[in-house]
């Protein structure tokens, strides 16, 4: 509006802005020439709803059958976006639902629930069991049902929807309560764990709508259990995911309970059941996931029964049966990480089956199963960590079989197997950890003349091998003698092998003797 001596007005650059108007279907921006004029120009900024930009100017969406502004819960949609608007046409309805007229109702088999929109089935069953709580304690469950209910123990009893994920409830006094779920239950999970309080007893979980009931690796399904008593409960019979389910009930005793056929998921599902004292009586065809399943039921007894063939991943899963008896059965075909499958079960017997081709992880797979006899099998190609894998089996015989060309690690492998006989096989190139491979074998016999270069530990790898030979020469990986015998202690003691020159100075303890060589004859 005013000019100043010396200054230049210079207009707004509003070539952007070619509107000389807002559409009614649009919001815009503006902008106002000035020094002097006064003309307002626009452009757009967005269309409204139902409206989609072009160029400058707002077009009218075209929804053909795309009539729903949101889709049913109870139904699948297709979708379209124009513009800001998204609108849906219907696909089809959900499961339990079908088509009636332009709605999506339940189909005879189900009934409506109460908030009018689910559809549930009558089971039956329960899931019941009794906990001891402190005072002030909240109570929480994940909880996917299609309807049901639960009661708390104390006279309040809640409805169980599907829209529920978590429920919850606070006790004001301290005192053992039963709590109980029925209804169209799908899956259950503890969610706060707090171990003042702490399942006092399982009553019943047979619920005949209940699939999951998995927990996670830090607790059990239902929370602390140690202090439960008493048998384990009936299963419910479409049971799939059971992970974590009895983890740590140390006191519940009795037999296995009977395992539902669909069960898949069994991930440390009775972990540490040590005073289950039954047997085993059989495991589904379905399941697949069973590391630790058993670890640590040291009074479960009897033979176990087939192992399903679906089964790729056992870690652990018998570790510490120390009762369980009887013969090994056939490993299934798939199996590729056995480490620990059977560590510590110390009563079973007869000879370790034919190991599956593709087996490749298999550290402490037998370790102390002092009453396994019979050959070692044919070792699959692709191990490259044997750890323990035979150590203590002390009534294997015969001879040890060719090892894996790419094996690395085979610290303990064949410890006190005092009954292998025959020489040692060829010793892979690459092998690294060699220390108490060998220890106590006292049946092997032969020369040893060379040993791998790869070798970075011996120590007592061949200690009471008492019929042993030969003069090999320190591997290059272990010639920097480090002053401390870490690496070699006793490699050689208890055996017929000279020093070749290579084992001297200090750092080597090779040929030292430290060991009453009588224990081994």
């Amino acid at each position: 509006s005013k000019c100043e001596v010396g200054k230049t007005c210079v207009p707004t650059d509003c070539s952007a802005y070619t509107l000389t108007s807002c559409p009614a279907n649009a919001t815009c921006t503006n902008c106002t020439v000035g020094c002097g004029d006064s003309t307002v120009k626009y452009k757009l900024s967005s269309c409204n709803s139902n409206y989609y930009m072009d160029g400058s100017s707002c077009v009218a969406c075209t929804w053909d059958d795309y009539t729903l502004d949101s889709c049913p819960a109870n139904a699948t949609c297709a979708s379209k976006t124009c513009g800001i608007t998204k609108k849906y046409k219907f696909y089809s309805c959900k499961t339990r639902y079908e088509l009636s007229g332009t709605s999506c109702v339940c189909t005879s088999n189900y009934k409506v629930a109460p908030n009018g929109k689910d559809c549930y089935e009558d089971t039956t069953g329960e899931l019941s069991l009794t906990y001891n709580l402190p005072a002030n304690i909240k109570m929480e469950f994940s909880i996917t049902a299609y309807y049901g209910q639960i009661d708390w123990g104390d006279g309040t009893v809640e409805e169980i929807t599907g829209d529920a994920s978590k429920i919850s409830h606070t006790y004001s006094t301290a005192g053992d309560y039963k709590i109980t779920m029925t209804g169209d239950i799908v899956s259950v999970n503890r969610i706060n764990q707090d171990y003042t309080s702490y399942v006092k007893e399982f009553h019943n979980l047979n619920l005949s709508s209940v699939t999951s009931l998995s927990g996670s690796r830090v607790a059990a399904t239902f929370g602390s259990c140690s202090k439960a008593e008493g048998g384990f409960p009936q299963l419910p019979p479409k049971l799939s995911s059971a992970s974590y389910l009895f983890k740590g009930c140390s006191k519940l005793s009795g037999n296995v309970p009977e395992l539902p056929s669909s069960l898949k998921y069994a991930e440390q599902m009775f972990e540490n059941c040590k005073a289950m004292d039954g047997t085993i009586s059989s495991l589904p065809e379905n399941l697949s996931t069973v590391t630790n399943m058993f670890h640590g039921c040291t009074n479960l007894k009897g033979p176990i029964p087939a192992l399903p063939t679906k089964i790729t991943i056992a870690y652990g899963m018998f570790d510490g049966c120390s009762s369980l008896d009887g013969e090994i059965p056939e490993l299934p075909s798939k199996l590729k990480e056995a480490d620990q499958m059977f560590n510590g079960c110390s009563s079973l017997e007869g000879n370790i089956p034919e190991l599956p081709s593709g087996l490749i992880e298999v550290s402490n797979m037998f370790a102390r199963c002092s009453k396994l006899t019979g050959p070692i099998p044919a070792l699959p190609t692709g191990i490259t960590d044997a750890f323990g894998m035979f150590m203590n089996c002390s009534n294997l015989d015969g001879e040890i079989p060719e090892l894996p060309s790419g094996l690395k690690k085979a610290a303990y492998m064949f410890q006190n197997c005092r009954k292998l006989t025959g020489e040692i096989p060829e010793l892979p190139s690459g092998l690294q950890h060699g220390y108490y491979m060998f220890f106590g074998c006292s049946g092997l016999t032969g020369t040893i003349n060379s040993l791998p270069n790869s070798l970075t530990n011996t120590m007592y790898m061949f200690t009471g091998c008492l019929n042993l030979e030969g003069s090999p020469t320190r591997p290059s990986s272990m010639q920097t003698l480090n002053g401390d015998c870490t690496n070699d202690a006793y490699t050689f003691d208890c055996t017929k092998i000279t020093n070749d020159g290579t084992w001297n100075g200090v750092g080597s303890c090779a040929f030292i003797p430290s060991t009453d060589c009588s224990q081994f004859e």
